[in-house]
């Protein structure tokens, strides 16, 4: 911030203290620098492979144990983290205790990663670090209170 001080002279006597900041419009720079952002997410999401080489197939859900469920679910990795995605097409009929977990051709004991949020609508989970998810072929959501199957999707 720059201040200029007017001179001392009998016509501005009255405005001495006056002092008349000057400085630059923000409004450039906020401009430009919103710019760079549109402009880099723009490449981001135009590049191709951005998402599909970190995405896998989504998988369909199909209800399980009698249990109805339909939808998509996908895991996607973005750089150290990765998570599930249940689609906005996801729906779940009621359960006591629903849990993700994973398998290999059949539900895997010990795998349950994080609890069902809600059962319609698009959500997501992390994945916790250390998954090694190359062993599983297979998502599933599992009622822990019952230790039965509710849903499961095939992965690719």
């Amino acid at each position: 911030m720059r201040h200029v001080r007017l001179p001392k002279t009998d016509e501005n006597k009255s405005d001495m203290k006056t002092r008349l900041n000057v400085r630059p419009s923000p409004r450039p720079l906020l401009r430009a620098t919103l710019a760079g952002l549109f402009a880099a997410t723009l490449a981001a999401f135009a590049s191709p492979g951005t998402l599909a080489a970190n995405a896998a197939e989504p998988g369909v859900l199909q209800g399980a144990g009698g249990h109805k469920a339909s939808g998509h679910v996908e895991v996607l990795k973005d750089g150290a983290v990765t998570k599930v995605v249940l689609k906005e097409d996801f729906t779940l009929q009621d359960a006591p205790a629903p849990r993700l977990a994973w398998g290999k051709d059949g539900y895997k004991s010990g795998t349950i990663f994080a609890r069902l949020a809600k059962f319609k609508g698009a959500q997501e989970y992390t994945v916790p670090a250390g998954t090694d998810l190359s062993q599983y072929n297979e998502f599933w959501i599992w009622c822990e209170k019952f230790d039965v199957p509710l849903a499961s999707a095939k992965l690719q």
